[in-house]
C-alpha cells in the first residue's frame, strides 16, 4: 500500500515536471519569436547617429506643450536634428569646439531667418 502510494507520488512528480518543462519551453520559444525592434537608426552624419527614439523624444516633449504634430512638423523636427548633427560633425572636422547652447542658438537664429 505504501509502496503503491510512493510510486503514484513519484509518477505525479514526473508528470508535473514534464508539464512545467513543456510550458516553460513554449514560453521561451514565443518570447524569441516576437523579436520586437526597440530602436533603429534613421540617419547617420559622420560618426553621429540619429535614432528613432531621439526623434520620438523630441516629439513627446513638443506634444507635452500642447502642440499637435503632423507629418510636416515631424519632417521639420528630423531636419532640425540632422542640421544639429551636421553642425557638430563639421565642427569636429574644423576642430571648432562649441557648446550645446551655442548650437541651439545658431539653429534658432537660422530657423527664424
Amino acid at each position: 500500500m505504501i509502496s503503491k502510494f510512493i510510486i503514484t507520488l513519484k509518477m505525479k512528480n514526473k508528470i508535473l515536471f514534464l508539464i512545467t518543462s513543456i510550458f516553460l519551453a513554449s514560453f521561451r520559444l514565443t518570447a524569441q519569436e516576437e523579436g520586437k525592434v526597440i530602436d533603429k537608426t534613421i540617419a547617420v552624419i559622420g560618426d553621429n547617429v540619429i535614432l528613432k527614439s531621439d526623434l520620438e523624444s523630441q516629439i513627446v516633449s513638443i506634444r507635452a506643450q500642447g502642440v499637435l504634430i503632423d507629418d510636416k512638423a515631424r519632417c521639420e523636427m528630423l531636419e532640425q536634428l540632422l542640421f544639429q548633427k551636421l553642425l557638430l560633425h563639421q565642427a569636429e572636422i574644423d576642430s571648432v569646439t562649441v557648446t550645446e547652447a551655442e548650437v541651439e542658438s545658431e539653429i534658432d537664429r537660422r530657423m527664424n531667418y
